[in-house]
């Protein structure tokens, strides 16, 4: 079996995560570093404390949907 066949079978070779010398290439990340004004970040700033604010409404609707399921009030 060559190892396409063994691969579509779902029969992995134990060294079936390693690289092969041939083809082992160190990987390169460039990191770029980001420079933000700070007009940027508290605006940015800002749209996560919304994103929490709305998270925390759904929670609250969401237990109080909860509690009225669990208390018989809902239609079954």
């Amino acid at each position: 079996m060559d190892m396409k066949e063994l691969f579509e079978n779902g029969c992995f070779t134990p060294a079936w995560t390693e690289r092969s010398e041939e083809i082992a290439e160190p990987i390169k990340e460039e990191i770029v570093p980001q420079r933000k004004d700070v007009k940027v970040l508290l605006d940015e700033l800002a749209d996560i404390k919304d994103n929490m604010n709305t998270i925390k409404e759904k929670l609250w609707y969401i237990h109080r949907a909860r509690e009225y399921n669990e208390a018989g009030f809902s239609k079954e």
